[in-house]
This record gives C-alpha cells, sequence and structure tokens, in this order.
C-alpha cells in the first residue's frame, strides 16, 4: 500500500512497535510509547528518549495504546538509531495532525546529547585527526 512502517498490536489489539521502529504519540499530556509487556523491542533511542533525553516541560513516558489513541495525538513519531526521530505521516491511511513542535524540541535535544556523548568519549589522540 505504499507504507513505510506496518504498526504491529498485541493480543489485546494494543500497539506493540513497527517493523523496524519504535512509535510514540504526542498527547496532551505527555508522550507516550508502549511499554515493553506490550511485546515491542527495547529499542536504543527509545531508551534514550524514556531515560536520558529531558526537554523543560514534555513529559515522556510509557503507557499502552491503542490505533485510536495514535489517531487522535497531536503528533506520532516512530524512533530507530538509522533514522532518529522521523514524524509519521498517516496511520492507517489517515492523516496525523501536524503538531510537529513537540517532536522536534525532543529531536534537537537527542542530537544534542549524541553529540555530547560523542565528543566526551572521542581520545584525545583522535579529536585533532582527519583522514
Amino acid at each position: 500500500e505504499g507504507c513505510d512502517e506496518v504498526v504491529l498490536l498485541d493480543e489485546q489489539d494494543r500497539v506493540s512497535e513497527c517493523t523496524s521502529a519504535n512509535i510514540f504519540a504526542v498527547t496532551d499530556d505527555g508522550v507516550w510509547t508502549p511499554p515493553l509487556s506490550a511485546g515491542c523491542l527495547p529499542g536504543v533511542t527509545r531508551a534514550l528518549l524514556l531515560e536520558e533525553i529531558r526537554v523543560r516541560g514534555v513529559a515522556v513516558g510509557e503507557r499502552h495504546l491503542t490505533l485510536d489513541d495514535f489517531v487522535r495525538a497531536r503528533n506520532v513519531f516512530i524512533t530507530s538509531t538509522t533514522r532518529e526521530l522521523l514524524a509519521v505521516e498517516s496511520v492507517g491511511g489517515r492523516a496525523m495532525q501536524r503538531d510537529d513542535a513537540t517532536r522536534a524540541r525532543l529531536h534537537r535535544a537527542f542530537r544534542m546529547y549524541m553529540q555530547s556523548y560523542v565528543t566526551d568519549r572521542t581520545p584525545a589522540w583522535a579529536a585533532g585527526h582527519h583522514s
């Protein structure tokens, strides 16, 4: 159907994850991703958003979610190591709302965290080395 990803559901028809990414819904009371008990894999980017990345005024957590929760969400995005935080355009053929400010703020914080992580772990002998 021309989709780049597919949303997977658990046995209770709750959202678990995508085929190669974790999924998040931005709602009025926070940014939510399904818990590991829903069957999703503990992705690295997902874990960083839950455990390390902090943005003032943005709560990130786990909650059981249905497809209806994603359709009603202010924004939906997926996370993966190669795609970072990627906005979702539609779920189930229904266009997502385009309130992308929260995802964009989290993405900037994620990139800053990653840059700091790499810089802090770059050996002094490699810092000035260019190939």
